[in-house]
């Protein structure tokens, strides 16, 4: 496949589509978001629900609620598991991981009705852009059910400096990578569809790279490989870790 035209772009939050995937979107059959509700934040989920029906793209939203895993992971010990990721962060409360546990199943049964051996998605990484244990999921749902249909899968090449430990675990295979131009013009418009219905999670002055990358599923390393991992040989955009602050990153999960 040369590029995204008539792919399925399936991610997990509302926004995450033109953040992560600008330069598919306007080529893409099918937009599916995974997530609205998030019980710590009241009024959230309608205020996506709200932002979602002012796109210029059609979307088919799941909605799903959120587990409330972004801060329940250790990134500097990432722990894959058959979910996603481990919720290994200390004090991170059992009904996180039992929340977690409940949406992978939800997400594989949902998406299963929804996928053919000739779709192509579109997704999340394996060590979720910028450090998302519900974009992991998603990819680790998706994978398995690849493995099942045997769909084609290409995950956006987005890393940040909190991710690179678990993105060093893997390896991309020998296909080649695609290019995209986000869309600026596209991307502000959607923003400020966000930012309008205060449902926007990223910097309000974010800009998008010139170029986006797409990568075929890597390939998880275990053990001794001649291959070497992703973060050596393919190219990413590399973005700001969350850690940076509020000041610079707005985050309602």
């Amino acid at each position: 496949m040369s590029g995204p035209k008539g792919a399925t772009i399936i991610v997990a939050h509302p926004d995450d589509e033109v953040l992560w995937f600008a330069s598919a979107l306007p080529e893409a059959a099918e937009v599916i978001i995974a997530f609205q509700d998030y019980a710590v934040r009241p009024g959230l989920g309608e205020r996506r629900a709200q932002a979602m029906a002012d796109l210029p793209f059609g979307v088919h939203c799941l909605a799903l609620s959120e587990a409330g895993t972004f801060d329940a992971v250790n990134w500097s010990e990432p722990t894959r598991s058959a979910l996603g990721l481990k919720m290994n962060a200390a004090g991170t409360a059992p009904a996180v991981s039992e929340a977690y546990a409940r949406n992978y199943e939800a997400l594989r049964t949902r998406l299963s009705h929804r996928l053919s051996p000739d779709s192509c998605v579109f997704t999340h990484n394996p060590w979720g852009e910028y450090g998302h244990a519900d974009h992991v999921q998603l990819y680790q749902v998706l994978e398995s059910l690849r493995a099942d249909i045997g769909f084609d899968m290409w995950v956006s090449g987005y890393v940040s400096s909190r991710t690179m430990l678990l993105a060093r675990q893997y390896a991309t295979p020998s296909q080649p990578i695609l290019h995209g131009r986000p869309d600026a013009a596209l991307g502000a418009r959607v923003m400020e569809i966000y930012q309008r219905h205060d449902c926007w999670t990223w910097k309000n002055d974010w800009v998008w790279p010139a170029e986006e990358y797409f990568l075929p599923a890597p390939l998880p390393l275990v053990g001794a490989k001649t291959v070497q991992p992703v973060t050596d040989r393919t190219p990413l955009c590399h973005i700001p870790a969350p850690e940076i602050g509020p000041d610079r990153i707005v985050r309602f999960r």
